[in-house]
């Protein structure tokens, strides 16, 4: 396992804001449709960050 873990290269993004410009797929959304707005901004946080590597 410690041969395959430094074998791929990791990216460690840490953010405190909750990013504008961040959006969400039509499936990700449908999951927040009925949740309050701070909840969606933190849901929106993860999968916006986590494409940013990408």
């Amino acid at each position: 396992m410690a041969s395959l873990l430094s074998a791929v290269p990791v990216t460690v993004v840490e953010t405190h804001d909750d990013p504008a410009d961040a959006v969400l797929f039509p499936e990700e959304e449908a999951v927040v449709a009925n949740a309050v707005a701070k909840r969606r901004n933190e849901f929106t946080t993860v999968p916006g960050t986590a494409r940013g590597p990408l």
